[in-house]
């Protein structure tokens, strides 16, 4: 009887355990469909359009990429939206710090050539998400609604 106990206990303490543990521990985002959620449902100053492998390489110098969005405009504002999904979490947190400081270089940028996307860049958004980051300056609030959405 008390093996039959002690064996009761064990399962339903397994069962209570495993209950606690996050459903999904490696989240799946399509960086495809929320780039062109943001894209669609956001209102940006210049015409943003996908950009090249080559473009997104020489601007963020990521490695263990495995698959990348960017859309940019003309150059004359500072609006961008990039997405990435890297092999690993790890690496998806240390391109964060590359992120920042790409959006350094890029209120450097336009401290001379445009001052006014200075105040849209300090609203930057940079989330990690498991192995995936975002990266969008705009200067509409949506953006960062349709983010949380996917990166929350």
């Amino acid at each position: 009887m008390k093996k039959m106990i002690c064996g009761l206990l064990t399962f339903l303490m397994c069962i209570a355990l495993s209950a606690c543990s996050p459903s999904t521990p490696n989240p799946t985002i399509d960086i495809t469909k929320v780039g062109e959620e943001i894209i669609a449902g956001v209102k940006f100053d210049d015409a943003l359009t996908p950009t090249d492998k080559s473009n997104i390489d020489r601007t963020y110098e990521f490695t263990n990429v495995e698959k990348a969005i960017m859309y940019i405009g003309s150059g004359a504002t500072a609006e961008e939206v990039s997405l990435f999904e890297f092999k690993t979490d790890k690496d998806a947190s240390n391109a964060h710090a590359i992120a920042e400081q790409h959006i350094k270089d890029q209120k450097e940028a336009f401290l001379d050539y445009v001052p006014a996307e200075i105040q849209r860049l300090d609203k930057a958004i940079i989330k990690v998400k498991g192995k995936y980051l975002v990266v969008c300056v705009s200067g509409d609030a949506k953006s960062g609604e349709i983010i949380n959405k996917y990166f929350n």
